[in-house]
């Protein structure tokens, strides 16, 4: 039986599907379109994968597009029962391990210079922001290298001061868990602006709910574009913070620890900005 869920019929599933609030919400409308009314089974995923990896989207778009129709096929999954649940994890492993529908690799490049900001444009960036809630997240973005979504998953139990700092525990990538050190002005300046006492992160909303990703990065974006007329995200800050502490410190294992990378020759390969001039390209021709 291909049936993702046997007893949900298929508009009531779709509509589940939008009206779920995570970081995948945007990555799954592309999904719920092009269904258009297929019904929602093993094979109509099977042939979304299939024509993702035939597309000319880049390796990290689809695998953000896969990562949300798969977070949200397991929820519907997990609704019905163990039975479905399990059903629905054979056949993705499948489609994960089948050559037209795997997800494709994703060809680590080095970090350019013009994905960065410097100390300048740092500073530009946070004088010119539109209120104090974006100050904060570039604040600490920038100052701790952060990815976006370990910095709106702070919770405050892991928030604990010592001496000028605060160590602030975060979860990344793999559930691997790290520490990040924070002066003590930063927090209590969030503290002073997400002020909601039965929220339990950090960075919270008015409401006192958790920040989208999506929604903090276009507020970055938007911020670049406007003020510093560049295009930038909230990862620009991550790859600032490395570049600049490589740079000061030249402690490359280091900073790949304090980032959460898997290896440091990836901080390497990613941080290491140099080019040969002309004048060194031209001895070439002359030695």
């Amino acid at each position: 039986m291909n049936e993702i869920t046997a007893n949900t019929e298929t508009a009531r599933a779709l509509a589940f599907m939008a009206g779920l609030k995570d970081n995948y919400a945007f990555a799954r409308r592309d999904f719920i379109r092009y269904t258009g009314g297929r019904p929602l089974t093993i094979e109509t995923v099977k042939d979304y994968f299939r024509e993702l990896n035939e597309s000319t989207m880049a390796a990290s778009t689809i695998r953000v597009k896969r990562a949300g129709v798969k977070a949200a096929l397991r929820r519907l999954a997990a609704a019905e029962s163990f039975e479905s649940w399990a059903k629905l994890e054979r056949a993705l492993d499948r489609l994960d391990r089948e050559p037209e529908t795997k997800a494709p690799k994703i060809n680590q490049a080095g970090v350019d210079e013009d994905r960065i900001i410097s100390e300048k444009e740092y500073h530009e960036l946070v004088a010119g922001a539109r209120s104090e809630r974006q100050r904060l997240f570039i604040r600490f973005l920038y100052g701790t290298g952060a990815r976006v979504s370990e910095a709106l998953g702070v919770l405050k139990k892991d928030v604990r001061r010592s001496g000028n700092w605060y160590k602030i525990k975060i979860v990344g990538k793999g559930r691997k868990e790290r520490i990040l050190i924070v002066p003590v002005e930063l927090v209590e300046d969030i503290r002073a602006v997400c002020t909601v006492e039965e929220s339990q992160y950090l960075f919270h909303t008015t409401t006192g709910r958790a920040y989208s990703r999506c929604y903090v990065s276009g507020q970055i974006k938007k911020l670049g574009r406007d003020i510093l007329g560049k295009r930038i995200s909230a990862h620009t800050m991550r790859h600032s913070f490395a570049t600049r502490q490589i740079r000061r410190t030249n402690k490359i294992k280091g900073v790949s620890t304090y980032l959460g990378h898997s290896s440091s020759s990836i901080t390497l390969d990613m941080y290491c900005h140099e080019t040969l001039t002309r004048k060194e390209l031209f001895t070439a021709f002359t030695a």
